[in-house]
């Protein structure tokens, strides 16, 4: 831009800003180029999930937890069950019959391979009897008692020997 003569405070303000106003018209219209060839290189690599009603399925659901390392986490829970399909990107799942449905995204969701496990371990009826009778602890052998377990055997490095 050539420098002009300008005589008055008005005269800079007005060029300034009609200089911002067409540099940041260029940014826009940059910034949406590249937004559309980002979409299209993302959109290559993509491949179309889709879940029937039925199906089990687990929620992305992470959370940090002090005390647990990243590596530890559990980043998904469930099986979740697929109860509609409510866009092409929108599931409704629900763990069990007795909760809350939820609407999640499809990114969120990962197919069950193989059987379906719960997450926690089946509540024993209070009136539930064992198939094993309990173990009477007084027909075990007593040389296996508590206090007559073997002790550990420790040895030194060999700089310390």
């Amino acid at each position: 831009m050539v420098m002009q003569d300008l005589s008055s405070t008005d005269d800079y303000v007005a060029t300034q800003l009609l200089r911002m106003q067409t540099d940041f018209t260029a940014a826009r219209e940059f910034m949406q180029r590249q937004a559309t060839t980002r979409a299209n290189r993302y959109d290559l690599r993509v491949k179309p999930t889709v879940f029937a009603p039925g199906d089990h399925v687990y929620y992305f659901y992470p959370r940090r937890r002090s005390g647990i390392k990243d590596k530890w986490s559990r980043w998904y829970t469930g099986p979740y069950q697929v109860i509609e399909q409510l866009s092409p990107v929108l599931y409704k799942i629900q763990k069990n019959p007795r909760s809350q449905p939820k609407i999640v995204y499809v990114d969120k969701l990962k197919r069950v391979v193989g059987e379906v496990v719960p997450e926690r371990p089946v509540q024993v009826p209070s009136g539930f009897e064992p198939a094993d009778p309990p173990i009477d602890l007084e027909s075990v052998d007593s040389s296996f008692q508590l206090g007559n377990r073997p002790k550990r055997r420790i040895v030194k490095p060999v700089r310390f020997r």
